[in-house]
C-alpha cells in the first residue's frame, strides 16, 4: 500500500520556468549565473520529455528555455563576454529552428485548426483530414530531426559552453554596482526598446511587428528574472498587462506563422494544396480581429506604474 496518489510511471514530467531568489547583497555576476544555470535546468528537465514522448509541452518548455537563455544574455549583456555570448547563441538559433520546426506545427495542429472547423462548421463541406495528417506527418520528421540534435555531440558542447561561461575569472566584477541599480539600468534599457516600436505601431511592418514580439518578449523574461528584488504586488500588476500584450502579439504571429507553414503545402498533393488555401483564407479574415486587441492592449501597457 502506498500512501497520495498513484503515478503512472510512463508519464512524461514536464519543468516550467521558475525565478532564482535574488537579494541585492549579490553581485551581478552572481545574479547572472543564478538566472543562466536555472534557464539551464529548465531545458534539461524538459529534454527527455521531447525524446521520449509526443506530447507537445516539453517541446513549448525546451523552446522558451533557450528563449530565457538569450533574454538573460541581453540582461547581463554589460558584464556577459561579448566574444562568448556570440559562440553560444549560434547554437542557440540552431537549436531553436528545430525546436520552433516542431512548434508551429503543433500549434497548427492543436490550436489553429480545431479553431478553424469550429468556425466554419456548416458552411464548410470540405473533409480536411488530408491536411490534418500531411501536417502529422511533417511533425514526424521535424521531431526526429529534433531528437538527433538532443543526442549530438553540438548540443552537449552548448550545454558546456554556457556552463564554462560562468565559470571564468570573476575579478573584472568584483567592483560592480550594485544588483538594484545594474536591475534598474537593465529593466529601463529592455522598455526603451519595446516603447520606441510602440509609438511606431500603426507603420510597422509585418518584420517589425514581430521584432516588437521579441522585444516584449525579453522584457518580461527580465522582469521575471529580477522580480525578486521588488514587492509582489506591484510586479504582477506591470507583468499582466505585459503578458496581455505579449499573448495578442502572438496570436498575430501564430497567423503569420500558419500562412507561411500552409504556403509550404502548396507543393503536396492537391487536396492538402486546396485544403491549405481555405485556412489561409480563413486566417487573412480574422487578422484585422488581431490587431485590434494588440492595440487596446499596448495602450494599456504603456499606461501601467512601471516598478523599477
Amino acid at each position: 500500500m502506498t500512501n497520495g496518489k498513484s503515478k503512472n510511471k510512463n508519464e512524461v514530467r514536464v519543468r516550467k520556468a521558475r525565478t532564482p531568489a535574488l537579494n541585492n547583497e549579490l553581485t551581478a555576476h552572481d545574479a547572472m549565473r543564478a538566472v543562466m544555470l536555472e534557464c539551464l535546468l529548465h531545458l534539461q528537465s524538459n529534454v527527455i520529455g521531447v525524446m521520449e514522448s509526443a506530447r507537445e509541452e516539453p517541446v513549448h518548455q525546451a523552446r522558451v528555455a533557450l528563449r530565457r537563455i538569450r533574454s538573460a544574455q541581453k540582461a547581463f549583456a554589460k558584464i556577459a563576454p561579448e566574444q562568448e555570448s556570440k559562440s553560444i547563441n549560434g547554437d542557440i538559433l540552431w537549436l531553436a529552428k528545430l525546436l520552433g520546426d516542431v512548434r508551429d506545427i503543433d500549434v497548427f495542429l492543436i490550436k489553429t485548426l480545431p479553431t478553424f472547423e469550429a468556425d466554419i462548421a456548416g458552411s464548410e463541406p470540405a473533409n480536411f483530414s488530408r491536411l490534418k495528417q500531411s501536417a502529422e506527418q511533417r511533425r514526424e520528421v521535424s521531431r526526429q530531426k529534433l531528437r538527433d540534435a538532443l543526442i549530438s555531440p553540438r548540443f552537449t558542447n552548448l550545454q558546456l559552453q554556457i556552463v564554462k561561461s560562468l565559470a571564468r575569472n570573476e575579478a573584472v566584477n568584483s567592483k560592480s554596482e550594485q544588483l538594484i541599480d545594474f536591475t534598474r539600468r537593465s529593466l529601463r534599457k529592455r522598455w526603451r526598446r519595446v516603447v520606441e516600436l510602440i509609438a511606431l505601431w500603426d507603420s510597422l511592418d509585418r518584420r517589425q511587428r514581430h521584432t516588437l514580439r521579441k522585444r516584449a518578449k525579453k522584457l518580461r523574461y527580465a522582469v521575471e528574472f529580477f522580480s525578486s528584488l521588488y514587492k509582489t504586488k506591484s510586479v504582477k500588476k506591470f507583468t499582466l498587462k505585459l503578458e496581455q500584450v505579449q499573448q495578442d502579439l502572438g496570436n498575430l504571429n501564430d497567423a503569420v506563422t500558419t500562412q507561411a507553414l500552409m504556403k509550404s503545402f502548396a507543393d503536396d498533393d492537391v487536396p492538402v494544396a486546396q485544403q491549405s488555401g481555405i485556412v489561409i483564407g480563413w486566417i487573412s479574415k480574422n487578422a484585422n480581429e488581431a490587431e485590434r486587441d494588440v492595440e487596446k492592449s499596448i495602450v494599456k501597457l504603456c499606461d501601467a506604474k512601471k516598478f523599477w
